[in-house]
């Protein structure tokens, strides 16, 4: 089983958000982490926390967005598939307006056999299955535009997949 951090525009400011993901990481203050891996869906914004998510040592499945700085754009892709266990995941942040951030999600990746997208933007959490494919938006770790601020948690067992957006 595999149990994954789910992230996006963290546009990150200040060291106080890497340490946010940071204790949520760590296990008892120790050097476990609780996470097998981290999906980051853009916006992260500077090239200083992306290279702090890799110091992490554990695996980052990172996709740009549309405010990351220009060093991101030459580390990040705009779009990825990732195959997790069984379950291929495609990871996009999104553009445009961002009321119409699942729409564009769903659009990138309209003919690709997928059993889960992951997505950003909005920074607001939703959870939606369209025909056999579920579309996950894990909110703003730091900036949500409605409510508190989101991240997510997937766990992953062989074809199965649990999905829980929480509160920060």
């Amino acid at each position: 089983m595999l149990k994954i951090l789910v992230i996006s525009d963290t546009h990150y400011t200040s060291k106080d958000s890497f340490k946010a993901i940071k204790d949520l990481l760590i296990e008892d203050n120790l050097s476990n982490y609780k996470f097998d891996g981290i999906i980051h869906c853009g916006d992260i914004q500077g090239i200083d926390f992306y290279e702090e998510l890799l110091a992490l040592n554990i695996p980052i499945y990172a996709v740009l967005g549309n405010n990351d700085d220009y060093f991101l754009y030459r580390e990040l892709p705009p779009k990825r598939v990732v195959l997790l266990e069984k379950v291929t995941i495609g990871i996009i942040h999104g553009d445009g307006d961002s009321s119409d951030a699942i729409d564009n999600a769903k659009k990138e990746f309209l003919n690709e056999k997928l059993d889960l997208v992951c997505f950003g933007h909005s920074h607001i959490a939703s959870l939606e299955t369209v025909g056999k494919k579920i579309f996950f938006n894990p909110g703003s770790f730091s900036n949500s535009r409605k409510g508190p601020n989101t991240y997510g948690i997937i766990e992953i067992d062989g074809k199965s997949i649990e999905i829980d957006i929480q509160d920060l």
